[in-house]
């Protein structure tokens, strides 16, 4: 089912729209890039992202747990068993250093502070005790650890392939076709002119240039969400619950969507030539709703509902914000398409004109 859904929503939008204005090798070589390069470069720094957040949540629990017990001691305690206790230091201290050399502490170890400071689950009294807390920390774990990182790592894989013939512009394709001149007799070279895609040769026009890029990355989406959903189900898929996650991730797609978007951007900056389109605007509309799909579902998760009811809250939900993402793209592709066409007017005018 992975791979179905994912080269079945590739052809879809390359195949009907795009055929003539994108090579099938170059939506292949996305797509690989996505499942391979991408995937690497996002598990890598999500490793080291989530592995320093929860450093940071860990230490604001041992924190809060410090500080608790130090008032709820002072609140607690008589001046003369204040003293009584501060010639206990030594060994209060030295319980403390074992709990912390042995990793864990014990629950039922009666009289000292390291129970509570040092518990076997930091997280799980994170989720427990702090919900606040707990929440802050998946909100910044949805949007800058897993959203942010993902996203940036699609960008990038685009950049890289962004020179292929298939996302040239018609002057640079000029260029290339002039290069392939020979210098003697100024004819074509056959050999060197078959180098270049058939479909690169006719780009049509500045709406094709922009199609393609959209095709482009929603390939290299769908590779990264291919791989990423096999990794999850290998790892995570031992439960009904996480089944369930696993299909809604495959059958409701956030990445492509949020490429999507990137894509609109991309073709502003680079097709329109619109210099107040920087690559941070490019991320941001896609890292917000894929930060905030993000969280929405780990909130789900969060709250403990029963099985059938996260069912149809994150369905829901999950549908809900990728049918308004899909809304937004299309509404903004139109949009772009009518000033190309506007742009390709007034040069086809001042040309004939002259």
């Amino acid at each position: 089912a992975i791979w179905f859904v994912s080269v079945f929503i590739v052809w879809s939008v390359h195949w009907p729209y795009a055929k003539l204005l994108i090579s099938v090798d170059a939506v292949i070589k996305c797509f690989a890039a996505g499942f391979t390069i991408a995937t690497t470069f996002a598990l890598t720094w999500e490793l080291i992202g989530g592995l320093i957040l929860a450093g940071l949540a860990d230490l604001s629990v041992l924190l809060i747990k410090a500080v608790d017990e130090i008032v709820n001691t002072g609140s607690s305690t008589s001046d003369d068993d204040y003293y009584a206790a501060a010639n206990n230091n030594g060994a209060v201290d030295d319980a403390v250093a074992a709990a912390v050399d042995d990793g864990y502490a014990n629950d039922d170890w009666q009289g000292n502070a390291a129970a509570s400071i040092f518990p076997q689950t930091i997280m799980t009294d994170l989720g427990k005790d702090y919900p606040i807390l707990y929440i802050i920390y998946l909100f910044f774990h949805a949007f800058f650890v897993a959203a942010l990182v993902e996203e940036v790592a699609k960008y990038l894989t685009f950049t890289m392939l962004s020179k292929s013939p298939d996302f040239l512009s018609e002057d640079e394709l000029k260029k290339v076709i002039e290069d392939t001149c020979n210098g003697d007799n100024n004819e074509v070279d056959p050999i060197r002119m078959s180098k270049i895609p058939c479909e690169a040769q006719n780009k049509g026009g500045l709406k094709g240039q922009c199609t393609a890029i959209i095709v482009a990355m929603v390939a290299v989406a769908m590779g990264f969400s291919c791989c990423e959903n096999l990794v999850y189900a290998f790892v995570y898929g031992d439960s009904d619950m996480s089944m369930f996650i696993l299909y809604s991730r495959i059958f409701l797609p956030i990445h492509p969507i949020c490429s999507a978007w990137q894509a609109i951007g991309i073709c502003r900056r680079d097709i329109e030539e619109d210099s107040s389109v920087q690559s941070e605007w490019i991320l941001l509309r896609g890292f917000l709703l894929h930060g905030l799909f993000d969280f929405l579902i780990m909130c789900i998760g969060y709250w403990e509902l029963t099985d059938s009811v996260s069912l149809i809250v994150s369905s829901v939900l999950s549908a809900t914000l990728i049918l308004t993402g899909l809304i937004g793209v299309i509404i903004q592709k139109r949009a772009l398409d009518k000033r190309l066409e506007r742009r390709a007017w007034i040069k086809y005018a001042t040309q004939n004109c002259k």
